[in-house]
């Protein structure tokens, strides 16, 4: 499975795209247009993707466009990840949210606890 964490700005949103064992495909900016964004989640094609995204004003308008083309589509809280300035380490964080939520149960408990511990060393609280 292919994890991917979305930061979403107004002209263009930062992408991290990082497979189940933390090593990270693609990094980068992709405008918000319709045949950008589309063409970005179709490099996956035949893989099981799953994206975070920021939950904010353009989130509907992205999730419009990209959940076809994805198995899931999570929205993360921005009181989650809003003390990271960071615009790759903030994606990289919410794609580790989104390989957490994807784990079997027994897992997450242990997954929560290393993202915890992670979170707090990258941003201090």
């Amino acid at each position: 499975m292919i994890h991917v964490g979305v930061d979403l700005h107004q002209r263009f949103c930062y992408i991290t795209a990082m497979e189940a064992r933390e090593k990270i495909l693609r990094a980068g900016t992709v405008t918000n247009e319709k045949l950008a964004l589309r063409r970005y989640f179709r490099q996956f094609r035949g893989k099981e993707v799953q994206v975070a995204v920021e939950a904010c004003g353009f989130g509907p308008a992205f999730r419009e466009v990209v959940e076809p083309e994805v198995k899931r589509l999570v929205l993360v809280h921005p009181q989650r990840v809003k003390a990271i300035a960071s615009a790759k380490l903030k994606t990289y964080l919410m794609c580790l949210e989104a390989r957490i939520e994807a784990c079997p149960h027994r897992r997450k408990k242990y997954l929560w606890n290393r993202y915890a511990c992670f979170h707090r060393r990258m941003t201090g609280h």
